[in-house]
């Protein structure tokens, strides 16, 4: 089924006065999953997921955070925490009493804020390469440098930050169609999917332009939210989270996801040896994504970083076991120390689809209720 490349706007007016943006996807009465796309990305980015979506008969409600898209900016000063609020307004107003949540890099951050203050009505928080308290020391130190440094624009010159921002993030067709053709240059990776996936490259750009639609401010402020103090301690954080990472991600190292799942009191961690996320990118030479596949094989023969799954509690999947449309994964709980160690060279074009962010993930650790 094709996504829609036209998402009807739907807006909701919250108790302070604000105005909320959210975009419907996927079996309109199917179990409900809010998402929540990468840095800076419009909730428009869920119509990456649409098909999966439908495949696995799940309602999918993807959001504009504030300063996004059609939703009006947050509070001044208002802290990660804060964010919970809004969440609990649009799903008491869609008459929502449960909801999954998938996230994919910043919008991990914000799920987890989701995860505290709304517990008792998430069955599961399912996030893929999240972000993590950038305002923790004991988070820094696991991130690449490159990592602080973006991170530190955004606190530190948050205007330097947001022109950059603008500089690399295009607002037209054709701005976008350029972009998709240097993403797809190089051997890298990133430049790898590119040239397999344009649409769904095109489509996260498409989802980061409609982001900035009102100004660079917005998408500035929702990643400075993640930076300062969120509000909470990950170990506040009641929700039971299913935690999905590829060992060879450069933006959020595998390492770093670990340090936040280590802290999470009803969390599954799960690794993808030789495998890696696409995050939201102010390089041209990298290829920015809301969340369109939110773990995919490197080819073989691809340098891949040093560091591999951290070898602690948790499961370490190959990437065979994760083909599209699989739902053999079995998750481990923390505590338990099984590993699957298996042999050979990973195939290329054995990486799961959209329908692991949607369906899998959530279906991995229980059903999503009604």
């Amino acid at each position: 089924m094709t996504p829609p490349t036209a998402p009807e706007t739907s807006h909701l007016r919250l108790p302070d006065g604000r105005t909320l943006a959210w975009y419907g996807f996927g079996t309109p009465d199917g179990p409900p999953v809010l998402v929540l796309p990468g840095s800076g990305c419009s909730g428009t980015a869920g119509a990456l997921v649409h098909s999966a979506a439908v495949a696995q008969g799940v309602r999918v409600i993807a959001i504009d955070r504030p300063g996004l898209g059609d939703s009006d900016r947050a509070v001044a000063g208002s802290p990660l925490r804060a964010y919970a609020d809004d969440v609990a307004a649009l799903a008491d107003a869609l008459d929502l009493p449960r909801f999954a949540v998938f996230d994919h890099s910043l919008g991990g951050a914000y799920a987890l804020a989701v995860g505290h203050r709304l517990a008792d009505r998430i069955p599961l928080l399912a996030i893929a390469a999240g972000s993590g308290p950038y305002a923790e020391p004991w988070f820094r130190v696991t991130m690449p440098a490159a990592s602080r440094r973006y991170h530190a624009l955004a606190v530190r010159w948050p205007a330097i930050f947001a022109a950059l921002y603008s500089l690399s993030t295009p607002r037209s067709a054709r701005g976008i169609d350029r972009l998709v053709r240097l993403a797809s240059r190089g051997g890298s990776v990133e430049s790898d999917y590119a040239r397999r996936h344009p649409e769904e490259v095109r489509a996260s750009l498409e989802a980061m332009a409609r982001g900035r639609a009102h100004g660079n401010r917005g998408p500035t402020e929702d990643i400075g939210r993640v930076d300062r103090p969120w509000g909470f301690a990950p170990e506040d954080v009641r929700a039971p989270v299913s935690w999905w990472h590829g060992d060879a991600d450069g933006n959020v190292a595998a390492e770093s996801g670990r340090a936040i799942v280590d802290r999470l009191p009803r969390a599954t961690w799960h690794c993808v040896r030789a495998a890696t996320t696409r995050h939201t990118s102010t390089s041209t030479r990298s290829s920015p994504s809301c969340g369109s596949r939110s773990v995919r094989t490197v080819p073989a023969g691809s340098e891949v970083r040093p560091s591999a799954c951290p070898d602690r509690i948790g499961t370490i999947h190959e990437p065979d076991e994760l083909r599209a449309g699989s739902g053999d994964v079995e998750p481990a709980e923390r505590g338990d120390r099984r590993r699957h160690e298996r042999s050979g060279e990973p195939e290329e074009e054995q990486h799961p689809g959209p329908g692991h962010a949607v369906g899998e993930l959530v279906v991995a650790d229980g059903p999503v209720e009604r």
